[in-house]
């Protein structure tokens, strides 16, 4: 039920373009919306779909990916921990190179195993390769550590310098 609440209220708040929105940000909010729905339902694939192509490359394939994500599921349901809430902040910033346009969405995560909450702030790296129309993202959690980051920048060459990658921050209990 909190699930719903928070998509429902998500969806009001981010689904309708604002006044002013670019076509690139109306399309990113609606993909990060896509992408929020996937987690809460657990959608392995519909999560696969969402990863950046390159990542998605170096993670050995769709099919490896889609097992990786449905064998986190399969280990929360073993492990007695549920989703609580899935939270997407606003996207509304965009910074495009030649080729390419870049945003960073922040995200939060809460979790419930018996009567303790954890919340997880991350985020995403927002990607698009044709000015904006669709999205693919790259999932914080993946680059805490400095060789995770210098993975980053294999991943991401051209990622500008406006961008800048949030620090890690703990979960919270």
């Amino acid at each position: 039920m909190r699930c719903f609440f928070t998509i429902t209220i998500a969806s009001v708040l981010l689904g309708n373009a604002s006044v002013g929105d670019t076509p690139a940000i109306a399309s990113l909010r609606k993909s990060v919306l896509a992408y929020q729905d996937a987690t809460t339902k657990r959608d392995a694939m519909k999560l696969t779909e969402f990863m950046y192509p390159k990542h998605l490359e170096v993670l050995g394939g769709a099919a490896k990916t889609t097992k990786m994500f449905q064998m986190g599921f399969d280990g929360m349901d073993r492990d007695g921990v549920t989703l609580e809430e899935f939270w997407v902040d606003d996207p509304i910033d965009i910074v495009q190179t030649n080729k390419t346009a870049y945003s960073i969405v922040e995200t939060r995560m809460t979790v419930k195993k018996g009567d303790d909450l954890a919340m997880t702030p991350s985020y995403l790296i927002a990607v698009s390769t044709d000015d904006g129309s669709t999205w693919t993202f790259l999932e914080g959690p993946f680059f805490r550590s400095p060789k995770q980051l210098k993975h980053l920048k294999y991943l991401l060459p051209d990622l500008p310098p406006e961008i800048v990658v949030p620090a890690y921050r703990k979960t919270v209990f």
